[in-house]
C-alpha cells in the first residue's frame, strides 16, 4: 500500500485528502481526524471499470511518493490524459500543491472533476473540498456536500469525516454551529434534489442533526422522485434489503436502482451487474 501525502498537525478542516498542502495562514489547529492521510488503493478504479491499472502507473506513483515530481508528471500525465481516474487524482494533487508544477487550483479542479465523474472517491472528496473552500471554483456548499456524499457512500473515510465536519459547522468553514445544515435545508426546501438527498442522509445517519429515520426516508423519497440518481439508488437498496424498517420488496427496489442506472449512476450499474438483474 502507498500513502499519498503526509499528516500535518495544523490545517484547516477538510483539507484535500491525500495532499500535503499547508494553508498559507492557518487559522486554527483542528483534530487530526479531520486531516486523515489517504492510503492509496486501487479499489475505486477496479470497482467501477473492472479494468487493470495501466502499465507504468505504479512507477509513476512510486515517483510521486518519493517526491520525484518531474518523473511522476512525465509518467502519469499521459495516463491521466487517457482517462484513468487514479492518475487524474494524483495530477490534481500536484497542481493543488504545486508539486513539480506551478500551483494552479483551476487545473486541480479540472483533474479532480474528471476523476470524480468516473466515480473515483478520492476525486469526489477533493472536488468537494475545492467547492467547500472556493479554491479554483466559486464556493458552493451544496456542491461540496454533494461530492462529499458521493464519496462517503463508497465508504471513503476522508469524505465521511469532511462531511461530518461540514454539517457540524467546523469553525474553519462556517460561522455558526448549524451553518452547513441550515444551508442544506434551505436548498432542499427550495427543490434542490441533491440537497434533498443530503438532508435525507443526514437524518438517516444522525450526521449534524438528531437522527430521525422517518424524516430521512421522506427526504430520500422526495429526492428520488424528482430524479436524483443517487437517491434512487439509495432508496432502491433500502427497499430491496428492508433497511430502516422499510417493507422489503425486491421488485420495487430493483425498479428504483434501474432508474439510477439509466442515468449512468455507476454504483447502480455495478449493483445490477453483480446481482444479475436485466
Amino acid at each position: 500500500m502507498k500513502i499519498l501525502g503526509t499528516l500535518l498537525p495544523t490545517v484547516i478542516a477538510g483539507v484535500i485528502a491525500g495532499c500535503s498542502a499547508v494553508p498559507t495562514q492557518p487559522t486554527q489547529s483542528v483534530d487530526a481526524s479531520l486531516r486523515t492521510t489517504i492510503e492509496h488503493k486501487h479499489n475505486a478504479h477496479v470497482r467501477h471499470t473492472h479494468d487493470p491499472l495501466p502499465l507504468g502507473f505504479d512507477d509513476g506513483l512510486r515517483a510521486y511518493n518519493a517526491a520525484d515530481y518531474d518523473t511522476a508528471l512525465r509518467i502519469l500525465h499521459p495516463i491521466a490524459t487517457e482517462g484513468h481516474p487514479e492518475a487524474q487524482v494524483i495530477i490534481g494533487y500536484m497542481y493543488a500543491n504545486g508539486e513539480g508544477v506551478r500551483p494552479d487550483d483551476e487545473h486541480a479542479v479540472s483533474w479532480f472533476r474528471k476523476a470524480a465523474e468516473q466515480g473515483n472517491a478520492d476525486g469526489q472528496t477533493n472536488l468537494g473540498f475545492m467547492y467547500a473552500t472556493g479554491r479554483g471554483v466559486t464556493m458552493d456548499p451544496g456542491q461540496a456536500m454533494e461530492w462529499y456524499l458521493y464519496a462517503a457512500e463508497q465508504g471513503h473515510a476522508g469524505a465521511q469525516q469532511n462531511l461530518a465536519a461540514f454539517l457540524g459547522g467546523s469553525r474553519a468553514t462556517w460561522n455558526s454551529p448549524q451553518g452547513g445544515f441550515d444551508i442544506m435545508r434551505s436548498r432542499a426546501e427550495k427543490g434542490d434534489r441533491d440537497a434533498m438527498r443530503v438532508l435525507g442522509e443526514s437524518y438517516l445517519t444522525g450526521t449534524g442533526v438528531r437522527q430521525d429515520t422517518e424524516i430521512g426516508l421522506e427526504w430520500i423519497k422526495k429526492a428520488a422522485s424528482v430524479g436524483s440518481a443517487a437517491a434512487q439508488f439509495r432508496l432502491g437498496k433500502l427497499i430491496t434489503s428492508g433497511g430502516h424498517n422499510m417493507q422489503k420488496d425486491r421488485v420495487e427496489g430493483v425498479i428504483w436502482i434501474e432508474k439510477a442506472a439509466d442515468q449512468g449512476y455507476l454504483s447502480a450499474i455495478q449493483w445490477i451487474e453483480e446481482n444479475g438483474e436485466d
